[in-house]
């Protein structure tokens, strides 16, 4: 540490970064909320599912030391990193070629939730 930062200085300024950072919204808070007000509430909770799905499995693999497996090997963490960006760049792409289709109803009459979920779980990446 350097003289003129004490561990206090360090630690405030830790504090309100930290702090900072849990106020600012994050991507999965704005599809829940994007959901919300175009899709409505019921919707919005599978989205919300689905982020806390996508925060479980992250969790999981990472107690499961897939973390220390990227973190050691540069080779797996940067497959993983150009799938998921091919990934992106296939959603985007679907995204400006797909037309809007109509909203498939199931028995109910409501439409289908798997969609929502996954996109939310997807998020958290």
């Amino acid at each position: 540490m350097t003289p003129d930062l004490s561990i206090w200085t360090a630690l405030l300024a830790f504090a309100g970064a930290a702090g900072l950072l849990t106020i600012v919204p994050g991507l999965d808070t704005l599809l829940v909320l994007r959901t919300a007000t175009i899709e409505g509430p019921r919707r919005a909770m599978f989205a919300g599912l689905g982020v806390c799905t996508g925060c479980l499995a992250w969790g999981i693999l990472v107690s499961a030391g897939l973390g220390a497996v990227f973190a050691v090997s540069n080779l797996a963490y940067q497959i993983v990193r150009i799938a998921g960006a091919i990934y992106l760049f296939y959603l985007g792409l679907r995204l400006l070629v797909q037309r809007e289709k109509p909203v498939v109803l199931d028995s109910t009459g409501d439409p289908h939730h798997r969609a929502v979920a996954c996109a939310g779980s997807f998020a958290v990446c």
